[in-house]
């Protein structure tokens, strides 16, 4: 890619369902590492799926891919999207965290968002 930045989706499915606390612990990874490399992002997770965008640098973000990829609590990753974009759409937020699983009276889903 050629642009600066690329913003890359994805799904993937847990191979085990993820509690609180395993949750919170990726995602203080994925903070840490993530802050230190320059990616932003989103991560949602509900009922043993995944989705995630992650943004930086061409090269930063190939090298996240790869650790998922390696990860063995992901599998059957699919790329949504891989593109270059000017901007980023979660400056500021080494990962946002978006966990779904309540629901309003009529049955709709609420997403609830951390950006610790």
């Amino acid at each position: 890619m050629s642009s600066r930045l690329r913003q890359l989706c994805y799904l993937s499915t847990a191979r085990t369902e993820c509690d609180e606390a395993a949750l919170d612990a990726i995602l203080g990874v994925a903070r840490d590492f993530n802050a230190a490399h320059g990616i932003t992002g989103l991560l949602a997770y509900e009922g043993g799926c995944f989705f995630q965008v992650l943004e930086g640098a061409p090269g930063d973000v190939e090298m996240v891919l790869d650790r998922i990829r390696r990860d063995p609590r992901h599998h059957g990753l699919k790329v949504l999207a891989d593109r270059a974009v000017s901007c980023r759409d979660f400056s500021g937020w080494a990962m946002a965290y978006s966990g779904f699983g309540k629901t309003t009276a009529d049955g709709r889903a609420l997403a609830k968002i951390s950006t610790a």
